[in-house]
């Protein structure tokens, strides 16, 4: 299935699929932060989402990042303060 995506701001958006059975727009796969209007399946129309919307890109996977612990001991007295929560 290919997925594309409309993202008029930051944080919010749709998640479009193709389906045959609507060749004139798109359908809702998923949403965040657009309101009720956008539920998942209602089929999309509107000229400005069907012409802005782009290629789905699934995002990479993060590199593999390796930790290390600092103890206390590890740093100098002279260094060390108290906590504040």
């Amino acid at each position: 299935m290919a997925l594309l995506r409309f993202a008029p701001t930051q944080g919010r958006g749709l998640i479009l699929t193709r389906d045959p059975l609507y060749p004139n727009g798109l359908v809702v796969f998923s949403s965040l932060g657009m309101g009720p209007h956008f539920p998942q399946g209602r089929v999309v129309t509107d000229g400005t989402v069907l012409g802005l919307a782009r290629p789905f890109r699934e995002a990479a996977p993060l590199p593999t990042l390796s930790w290390s612990l600092v103890t206390a001991s590890a740093v100098p007295s002279s260094l060390r303060v108290p906590i504040r929560h």
